[in-house]
């Protein structure tokens, strides 16, 4: 079975910028010329993933048709077509309600970021870590159980949803201690954490778990929302996934300030490579944490701004986020930094384009995340007396992640250990925060 399917002629640009992304991210690609050619190979439309290309197909009216064929074949497939133009909201409605799932532009899908994240999540990153030790011997379960195998990079099933799962089975992946379920899966695994209940510290600690999750998955809706070129009249979709993820982090921050190490929770998320864009839950919860902790600004808005500080990395071409990835930023041109440090300033551009009811502090607080105490940050270059707080604590919560980001193959970084180098490092040189700040944020990031 194929990765990822492209269904585009030979000439298209949108098949040679597929042929990119599958060598970037190690995915089989099947190539097809039209969703004919498409339908009549049995590996292609087991494919999970589908972009198909109608830039060259002159009649607009085709469109709807081509998605139909495509979904007719590949019913559980996600769907990405792709236009030349933008579209009225009626034919991007109906192409929607044709089988599309989310419509990019041309230009969008060639000259951004936007078509590798939206392959990571619908690929890669289809599985959410859960503990062992949030089962119960003996339970139902009302979603499919994976294991990690890193070396070979595979998910391997090893409880069948709606099956009974033993003492003994749960005793033999004690050894793993995570576990993986599907991302669609969340709402079933709450529900069986509901009817599971468990009043000790241990339950409270997998609700906190089940909470980051959900904010999660909405999380990705919302940024998905905001890349659908046929959603760009939906202001009221916007807003209302918008307000959902604003009230999970307020329930979330909420959950981790009574557990007994909210740390480790956190760091126990989704293994992701694409960028910080996928990571921003986790880089919330940081935030909103140190925030509630040192009482700097409001811990809600705190963890608003890290979600959606760097929506602007979508924006950037290709090849910039590809250097970003594997640590190059010391081979961008000027013209590539120039484009990678403005996009704070385009993450704003991005949520008032989609009229999400943010506050002016959030703003101010995505425009100086990226600022630095000596001026040398960006995009605009401000000293400290413009910096807000709010802003060097995502910052700094956004360092935090990256130093204990899960990757594939490699051990897990242990999250004390990264607390105390940040605090040796990016506390000790004077550059980056403000002395107050430092003060205020110590005593609560020190391991104890």
């Amino acid at each position: 079975m194929f990765d990822l399917v492209v269904i585009a002629s030979t000439t298209d640009p949108i098949r040679k910028r597929i042929q990119e992304i599958g060598s970037d991210f190690g995915y089989s690609i099947g190539q097809f010329e039209s969703p004919e050619t498409f339908m009549d190979d049995e590996m292609a439309i087991k494919a999970g993933f589908i972009v198909c290309s109608t830039t060259q197909v002159k009649n607009k009216n085709e469109f709807a048709g081509m998605a139909q064929v495509i979904r007719q074949f590949a019913t559980e497939a996600f769907l990405v077509m792709v236009v030349d133009s933008k579209m009225s909201p009626e034919d991007a409605q109906f192409l929607k309600k044709s089988g599309a799932n989310l419509i990019l532009l041309e230009i969008d899908a060639i000259n951004s970021a936007k078509i590798d994240l939206i392959a990571s999540q619908k690929i890669k990153y289809k599985y959410l870590p859960v503990k062992v030790s949030e089962f119960s011997a003996n339970t139902l379960v009302s979603c499919d159980i994976f294991h990690l195998m890193p070396l070979n990079k595979k998910y391997l099933k090893i409880v069948n949803k709606n099956s009974v799962v033993s003492g003994e089975k749960l005793a033999k992946l004690s050894t793993v201690n995570e576990i993986y379920i599907r991302k669609d899966d969340v709402k079933q695994f709450e529900t069986y954490l509901k009817d599971n209940h468990d009043e000790t510290a241990q339950g409270a600690a997998s609700r906190c778990r089940s909470q980051l999750l959900n904010l999660t998955v909405t999380y990705i809706e919302l940024i998905l929302m905001i890349l659908d070129q046929s959603e760009f009249t939906s202001y009221s979709l916007g807003k209302e996934l918008y307000e959902k993820c604003q009230k999970m982090a307020g329930e979330l921050l909420t959950s981790l300030g009574s557990v007994p190490d909210p740390w480790d929770i956190i760091n126990n998320t989704s293994i992701g490579d694409f960028g910080s864009i996928e990571r921003g839950p986790a880089i919330a919860a940081y935030a909103g944490l140190l925030s509630l902790n040192s009482q700097i600004g409001d811990p809600a808005e705190t963890m608003v701004a890290a979600l959606l500080m760097d929506v602007g990395l979508l924006d950037i071409e290709p090849k910039i986020v590809r250097k970003l990835r594997n640590s190059q930023k010391n081979l961008f041109s000027d013209d590539e930094r120039t484009d990678y440090r403005n996009h704070p300033t385009t993450s704003i551009f991005r949520i008032l384009g989609r009229k999400l009811p943010v506050t002016d502090k959030i703003k101010q607080t995505i425009l100086g995340s990226h600022e630095s105490y000596d001026g040398q940050g960006f995009p605009h270059g401000w000293r400290t007396d413009k910096i807000l707080e709010e802003s060097m604590l995502v910052q700094l919560a956004q360092a935090i992640d990256s130093r204990s980001l899960i990757k594939m193959g490699q051990a897990r970084p242990n999250i004390n250990s990264v607390r105390k180098l940040i605090v040796e490092n990016e506390l000790s040189n004077r550059s980056k925060f403000s002395l107050d700040f430092i003060q205020k944020v110590r005593p609560f990031l020190a391991p104890k």
